[in-house]
């Protein structure tokens, strides 16, 4: 019945909630997804909330050392000139003119480059020059080097255009507008001067250059002629594909000659082997006549083999006609292998005309052989005829060739000396420069900085992401239990009270923090329903880290109890590191490790501590608390103490460090967990309710709040000092 009605008030605490560091319920799922970004949000800005003063320092901190900078340092206007940069079309013309003839003059080759387009890059590394920037200081009267001037210049290209953008940064904006111009004058100057004093050197240049190119254009000319002459060549190229065409015919006869041969000799060989199966002679009584289908297989035969012959020179074994071919010699030699030689007519004796026959067919194959022979010799010796004349072709081409390349490159300088004396006169009379400006400075357009809104406005939105990931951090390296908030949101688990936070600064509102201790602890009591009928009799008072204050809060609890429904029994059984027989100034020889043993009784080992209330220390310990708290002593101890006393309160052992609490949890009616505000870590309290809900624990009625911060407006109109001896020293 008891045990019934607690685990009905635990369920009620954690039902209501979330699971204990578990999955939230299928059925929120979705929306818990859905609203992740927002609870995101929503953490970030209770973060800086508690962080509210790093926040505050650091973003206020950041905005008011960018704003004393920016009014510290010194005004400056920045005004910016904007110019065209790009090749007149007499240096377009000489690019054209140097790539299209490829000119071997390396002085021409170098006017060609300085005179053609250069890149803005180029420009602007020209514009920074230190010459430019003195006859600027001078035009101006500036009194300042070259070097430190230059510093205050900026020249920027424009990205895919031909326009440069010169700035000039001055303590007021009409100077810095005037420098920029000037700038900007002295370097279209500048640029004309270079264009005429290039021009003036191309044409003294090409004055003395283009006499000794006409010499060389007429020397190498008059060289090319000469030599054809001399080896009676008017066309290269035709004589030499005459010869070869003529070494490709002859090779080809000698190619055909070859073939015929072979040939003849493929017959010789067949007739050879026909006269070598055949008698010299035949009876005279009988007269001998060839086999007319042996004749027909034969000849069959020998054609087959200069067809295969033939096929196999063309072709591999594995083609299609190759394949055809010798399948059927095989089946024409099985079939004349299959037949007589020869037939029977008469029996005289006479020389076999068969024979015969064959031998004068062998004697015309072989002047057919020889015949061959003699062609092939003289066919032979006109290519060898030939094998000296075509070797001689490259030296005369590769000599021509030479001579061709010196005459049009001769006539090549020429056309390009006459080309750049035209544009360099063009250049020299005319001294366009390449350089215009398209925008001129103004001081209405000059620019100030720094700009005061713009840093302001930079250094508070850096200050912003500056302080929220300090807090960020900050909230990452604490992980600790602040409120009820996180408590419900993280654990899962009810806040049953709170127990106000006792400072010492904070002396002057002591008297009403120990009203709304007292006042909490009484809450505590009507909430757990501590002393009355059907009501929970015994209670474990345990926390997940050492430090917690949970010895403190069971003390109290039994003593604000112990006033309101006499007969309550506190029992320490933290035995690893007692404290109750201090708090109450008693000996610990004799305690709840002796009664346990079976040394001491329950009333031998009790103290008295007032009206109502009782205490059990921890007593000398011999063994491992864990044996003796498993034991079924101590289920006789408060089996025992249920019949003397309303309410029995056990003080454990922190739930992290060592099990003995959840031993004591499994054999009392309820378990409340201490949890100190701003001290407890995250981690540690969840690893202890997942060692309770493991072992099987569902008595858990809810969460203390030990040391939570509250603010004097929130008791000040309610509660006055308790009266004395309410409430113990230290209660919070």
């Amino acid at each position: 019945m008891m045990k019934n009605d607690t685990s009905r008030i635990s369920g009620t605490g954690r039902s209501a909630r979330a699971l204990p560091a578990g999955t939230p319920p299928s059925g929120h799922k979705e929306r818990e997804h859905g609203f992740q970004e927002a609870a995101y949000v929503g953490e970030l800005f209770a973060a800086i909330a508690r962080h509210r003063r790093l926040f505050f320092l650091v973003f206020l901190g950041f905005v008011a050392l960018a704003t004393v900078a920016t009014l510290l340092v010194p005004k400056t206007y920045t005004a910016t000139v904007r110019l065209f940069v790009g090749g007149n079309e007499a240096s377009g013309s000489n690019t054209n003119a140097n790539q299209d003839n490829g000119t071997m003059l390396p002085i021409l080759n170098a006017l060609a480059v300085a005179t053609s387009a250069q890149s803005t890059e180029t420009y602007a590394a020209l514009l920074q020059q230190a010459d430019v920037a003195g006859r600027v200081a001078g035009d101006l009267g500036l009194n300042i080097t070259p070097d430190r001037l230059l510093t205050r210049i900026h020249v920027k290209p424009i990205v895919n255009t031909s326009i440069l953008e010169l700035s000039a940064s001055w303590r007021t904006a009409d100077a810095a507008a005037k420098i920029a111009n000037d700038f900007a004058t002295v370097f279209v100057a500048r640029q004309r001067e270079f264009v005429q004093s290039q021009a003036t050197t191309a044409l003294n240049f090409l004055k003395a250059e283009m006499p000794a190119a006409e010499r060389r254009k007429a020397d190498t000319a008059t060289a090319l002629a000469a030599y054809q002459a001399k080896h009676s060549i008017i066309d290269v190229t035709a004589q030499t594909q005459s010869l070869l065409t003529h070494r490709t015919d002859l090779q080809t006869k000698a190619d055909t000659i070859k073939l015929d041969q072979r040939e003849a000799r493929a017959l010789l060989g067949s007739v050879q082997s026909q006269i070598a199966t055949l008698p010299a002679s035949v009876d005279n009584s009988t007269t001998a006549q060839v086999n007319p289908a042996l004749t027909q297989l034969r000849s069959e035969l020998a054609d087959v083999n200069v067809q295969l012959a033939a096929a196999r020179r063309r072709y591999t074994d594995k083609h299609p006609e190759v394949i055809a071919l010798t399948e059927q010699r095989q089946a024409l030699e099985r079939q004349i292998a299959a037949l007589p030689a020869s037939v029977q007519s008469g029996v005289t004796v006479a020389p076999n005309p068969i024979v015969q026959t064959l031998q004068g067919q062998a004697a015309g194959y072989q002047a057919r052989i020889a015949g061959d022979d003699a062609q092939l010799r003289e066919v032979a010796r006109q290519l060898a005829a030939l094998v000296p004349v075509i070797a001689g072709l490259p030296a005369q081409s590769n000599a021509i060739a030479n001579l061709q390349q010196q005459a049009k490159m001769a006539a090549d300088v020429v056309a390009a000396l006459e080309q750049k004396y035209n544009d360099a006169l063009v250049a020299q009379t005319t001294a366009v420069s390449n350089v215009t400006v398209v925008q001129a400075a103004t001081p209405e357009g000059a620019m100030l900085t720094p700009n005061l809104l713009i840093n302001v406005a930079v250094a508070a939105l850096l200050g912003l992401i500056i302080a929220s990931t300090l807090v960020v951090l900050a909230e990452a390296l604490e992980r600790r239990l602040r409120d009820e908030t996180d408590i419900e949101r993280i654990l899962g688990l009810s806040v049953l009270t709170q127990i106000p936070e006792l400072e010492p600064r904070r002396q002057r509102e002591l008297p009403w923090i120990r009203s709304m201790t007292l006042e909490a602890l009484l809450h505590l009591c009507t909430a757990l329903r501590l002393g009355g009928e059907s009501s929970i009799r015994t209670l474990a008072v345990t926390s997940p880290s050492k430090g917690d204050g949970k010895s403190t809060i069971a003390f109290h609890l039994a003593s604000v109890l112990a006033n309101v429904q006499p007969k309550v029994l506190l029992i320490d059984a933290d035995m690893r590191c007692p404290t109750l027989h201090r708090r109450i100034g008693e000996s610990n020889d004799v305690g709840l490790a002796d009664v346990l043993r079976g040394t001491r009784t329950l009333a031998d080992s009790i103290h008295h501590i007032s009206n109502g209330l009782d205490a059990l220390t921890s007593g000398s310990l011999a063994e491992t608390p864990f044996s003796l708290l498993r034991s079924s002593r101590f289920d006789e101890l408060l089996e025992s103490a249920r019949e003397g006393y309303n309410t029995i309160i056990v003080d454990c052992t922190a739930l992290v460090p060592v099990t003995d609490a959840l031993i004591v949890g499994s054999k009392v009616d309820a378990t409340a967990l201490v949890i100190s505000a701003n001290g407890t870590d995250e981690r540690a309290a969840r690893y202890a309710v997942e060692r309770l809900s493991a072992l099987g624990i569902h008595n858990v009625v809810g969460v203390i709040l030990n040391r939570a911060r509250t603010a004097h407006s929130d008791y000040s109109d309610y509660f006055s000092p308790p009266p004395a001896g309410a409430l113990p020293e230290g209660a919070a």
